[in-house]
């Protein structure tokens, strides 16, 4: 009992929820109903595999992985040694301009996983979002070197492509599409052949938050995959 009431008093839970709702900005979110007076955030504090630990002593099983970014678990011993060891030699260094060791390494290890005369190169980004977004600037830059007049992107209807500008403006939420209007989209099937005219954008999202029959979503998106490529356009994903 001691122990868990000293846990309590080394976070001061109220005062991180007040200076939380005064100076913080969440994303997807109500900020309205987060700064309510009734409103009583979860402020979590520690983790070790499934599990999650809140200021208060209250442990919760992180049943969607950190939204989906933390597959192995928290506090994995092997993953924090590597840190360790990588905060021991540098913590950062620039990627424009300069390389390191280790993306090195992880880039021909990454190309090795794929078929011979497939992927070549790897392009380095920090998240689902930011990786579409590249990807759709990669597709767009390639097919204007060759002199193409493709221009559009052809993206699942309805789907959840990211909340950058560019990748925001392929989904179909009204949400997102407010001052984002830099990309062109067509919000066609798959298999309705209009790889001739535009790249396919897709993001995987099969199997997270509740997420059903995903053999039949990811049967449909090879079949699309297939479809673009063998017309001869870029796959985004």
């Amino acid at each position: 009992m001691q122990q868990f009431e000293a846990f309590m008093t080394k976070w001061k839970t109220e005062a991180l929820i007040d200076w939380d709702k005064r100076f913080a900005w969440h994303p997807f979110t109500d900020m309205r109903e987060w700064c309510a007076p009734a409103n009583e955030p979860l402020v979590l504090v520690e983790g070790r595999g499934a599990l999650l630990r809140d200021s208060r002593g209250r442990e919760y099983i992180d049943g969607n992985s950190s939204i989906w970014t933390n597959i192995h678990g928290h506090n994995h011993p092997h993953i924090n040694a590597a840190i360790r060891r990588q905060l021991d030699r540098v913590a950062h260094t620039s990627f424009l301009g300069f390389t390191n060791p280790a993306a090195i390494e992880l880039a021909r290890a990454i190309v090795d996983l794929f078929p011979k005369d497939s992927l070549s190169r790897v392009f380095f980004s920090d998240d689902g979002s930011t990786g579409i977004e590249v990807s759709l600037r990669i597709a767009d830059q390639y097919w204007q070197l060759r002199h193409s007049r493709k221009h559009q992107f052809t993206a699942f209807k309805s789907g959840y492509h990211g909340d950058t500008a560019g990748a925001a403006s392929l989904g179909a939420a009204a949400m997102f599409h407010r001052g984002s209007k830099d990309c062109s989209r067509g919000d066609r099937a798959a298999d309705s052949g209009s790889g001739r005219d535009a790249p396919l954008a897709g993001r995987h999202l099969a199997g997270c938050s509740g997420v059903v029959r995903s053999h039949r979503y990811a049967a449909y998106c090879r079949r699309g995959h297939d479809r673009f490529w063998e017309n001869g356009s870029n796959v985004c994903n």
